[in-house]
């Protein structure tokens, strides 16, 4: 165990939760694995590692592959009927595919089949939230919270994601009722206050994860967009706290450039809508470096100076967004995404009015 946790690159005692099933297996540990039972020159059978484990294969295409990925699971699940990642993985590709009462048949005949029974309930979790089902969902991810709590040597960083799904399952059930209009305010507040504290479990447990911090960054923005004017600027307050919290972090080198990129953009507009401008182009800045042909980075560029040229009501200010709409067209070359969002989102507005001739000029139809 010792010479395979080195070849991997993980300790003695990562391998042991592993194999008891407390965690879950990375994509790059289960890369690593496949090279070093496989060796490097076999990419087809990394990538076939890689399928079974729930992976999208990074080396081949798809049609490389004479068996589709449900057959290769159940191939695999055929030569060894005790291979859970296989067994699991199956169960995810019929919920991609909307397959819903496979999975469910899946799910009950594993919750007979393996002694895992937190995992599956994790799979039950999402299966009920994609009928929209959002207090079976809970019910389930709370059930699969409770399973888990019962093993020995339980590790937290798992236990952390536990928490991240329940607290994400919450956040749909809020969205889907808000934009249905089918939600008193105090049931919404309630289940707001639910999923803040799950999500404040999920960062104790996992010891602020990068991601969990990320993924509760992100959805605290994307409620913030939800609840519109209704709460005014301080909304915006602990979105551009949190994001300040997963760019700043010692973990941010975890994150790949698209997320980073990602987290800034969602910080600049964030200190946008809180009249941040200077912070906004801060952020904006350290998220081109990350990620330099990002196109939604340039675009956020222009808004932060047109909202700010509204806002002091100094159409100066335009010439700056009109620099950025400039390197835009240079660098993206395809103008019909830019063109669009002047057209449609109506903080552009101030800017057409100002500028509609000089934009012309440019080229864009508007």
């Amino acid at each position: 165990m010792t010479e395979m946790s080195r070849q991997l690159g993980v300790s003695p005692s990562y391998i042991s939760l592993l194999e008891s099933g407390d965690r879950i297996p990375s994509r790059q540990i289960v890369k690593n694995l496949a090279e070093t039972l496989l060796g490097s020159e076999d990419t087809l059978g990394m990538d076939e590692v890689l399928i079974l484990a729930g992976f999208s294969p990074e080396f081949s295409s798809p049609a490389c592959f004479t068996l589709s990925y449900p057959r290769l699971l159940e191939r695999a699940l055929a030569s060894k009927s005790d291979h859970f990642i296989a067994f699991s993985s199956l169960i995810k590709y019929y919920l991609e595919q909307e397959l819903l009462d496979l999975a469910q048949h899946r799910i009950l005949e594993g919750l007979q089949r393996f002694s895992v029974p937190w995992q599956l309930q994790v799979l039950l979790a999402f299966r009920e939230l994609q009928k929209s089902d959002f207090t079976s969902a809970e019910l389930a991810q709370n059930l699969a919270i409770e399973y888990f709590q019962m093993r020995k040597n339980a590790e937290e960083e798992t236990l952390g994601y536990l928490y991240l799904y329940l607290a994400y399952f919450q956040f749909n059930a809020i969205k889907f009722h808000i934009l249905e209009n089918k939600m008193d305010l105090g049931t919404v507040l309630g289940l707001q206050t639910e999923m803040y504290a799950n999500y404040q479990k999920s960062l104790a447990y996992s010891q602020m994860n990068i991601f969990i911090l990320n993924e509760y960054a992100r959805t605290r923005y994307e409620y913030a967009l939800l609840l519109a004017q209704s709460q005014g600027i301080e909304k915006w307050e602990p979105v551009i706290q949190l994001y300040h919290q997963v760019i700043s972090s010692p973990q941010t080198k975890q994150l790949n450039p698209d997320l980073l990129a990602e987290a800034c953009l969602n910080m600049a507009i964030a200190a946008q809508n809180a009249e941040k401008f200077e912070l906004s182009e801060l952020v904006l800045g350290l998220g081109r470096i990350s990620l330099p042909n990002a196109s939604e980075l340039l675009i956020a560029f222009v808004r932060n100076y047109v909202i700010q040229a509204e806002k002091l009501d100094n159409p100066e200010i335009l010439e700056k967004s009109l620099l950025y709409i400039k390197q835009f067209i240079q660098e993206v070359q395809t103008p019909s995404l830019l063109e669009r969002r002047l057209k449609q989102e109506p903080c552009f507005h101030y800017l057409i009015r100002n500028k509609y001739e000089i934009l012309k000029e440019m080229g864009l139809k508007i």
